[in-house]
């Protein structure tokens, strides 16, 4: 699971994203929305989300533990 999680968590721009995607100034506010205004009106959106979506369940393999079913087990009350 550990390769999975670091690829997972691994931030954009060499670690410097946060800082890029938080403005402290109006301008930095302005130019951040204009950006995301520019990139959700021209349809990049949907191209960048295609090429770049989440990894697939399936490509993390899990070991099995053994647990029982909830249906196989026992309850008391």
């Amino acid at each position: 699971m550990r390769p999975f999680v670091e690829r997972a968590q691994k931030l954009p721009l060499g670690g410097r994203a946060p800082f890029v995607l938080q403005p402290q100034t109006r301008l930095g506010i302005a130019l951040l929305y204009g950006f995301a205004a520019i990139i959700r009106w021209s349809g990049i959106q949907a191209l960048l989300f295609r090429l770049l979506g989440k990894p697939k369940a399936q490509e993390v393999q899990v070991e099995e533990y053994g647990w029982r079913d909830l249906v196989e087990m026992e309850v008391y009350v």
